[in-house]
């Protein structure tokens, strides 16, 4: 038999070769969280409730990867905004901080939903949220490092996987509203065997 190449699966299929002397392929793309979603089942959602965001500002959302197998690679972050409360058309002031230290006050532990419902997997991140009490959650050092200012909306910061935490890395984001205002953050992102 001449040099073929089959398929693989058993089937005795042969590829095709196109009129340029080509292998005959199809495929399609698709985003890496919908794969690790649908295949492996690792990816994530976390998110805060509406929150009312204070001029003073502070730290709204906490992760940390506890994690020691696993990285953390975020995908997806969306901050929505109402703009104030008067006129509906102030800034809303952020940044991602990374390094921070655990919140020690004003913080609720949120829970993170695996994004393929149907698995039971479950993930190692610590996800902590803003009260409501003070201007933020008490947490100490970090470094900003990402900073954005947004309008009244819904904002789609597309991070590709660009965000990674390894074991016991952590991020937060804080807030700062030009004017008193609600504001809430969903974050998708999937965990990653080192």
């Amino acid at each position: 038999m001449p040099d073929t190449i089959r398929d693989g699966k058993g089937t005795g299929n042969l590829a095709r070769v196109n009129a340029s002397n080509r292998l005959d392929v199809a495929s399609s793309v698709m985003p890496r969280i919908f794969y690790e979603s649908k295949d492996n089942n690792n990816a994530f959602g976390v998110t805060t409730p509406h929150l009312t965001i204070t001029t003073t500002g502070g730290r709204i959302m906490y992760l940390k990867n506890t994690s020691s197998t696993h990285n953390l690679i975020l995908t997806d972050f969306r901050l929505s905004w109402n703009g104030g409360t008067t006129n509906h058309d102030l800034a809303l002031l952020g940044s991602v901080v990374f390094g921070d230290g655990a919140p020690t006050a004003n913080n609720t532990t949120s829970a993170v939903g695996n994004l393929n419902r149907s698995s039971n997997n479950t993930f190692d991140i610590d996800v902590e949220y803003w009260d409501e009490v003070g201007d933020g959650m008490t947490e100490t050092g970090g470094a900003s490092g990402l900073y954005f200012i947004v309008g009244q909306g819904s904002t789609h910061f597309m991070i590709d996987g660009a965000i990674i935490l390894g074991a016991n890395d952590t991020i937060a984001v804080n807030l700062q509203a030009e004017e008193i205002g609600e504001a809430s953050i969903n974050v998708l992102g999937f965990m990653e065997a080192k």
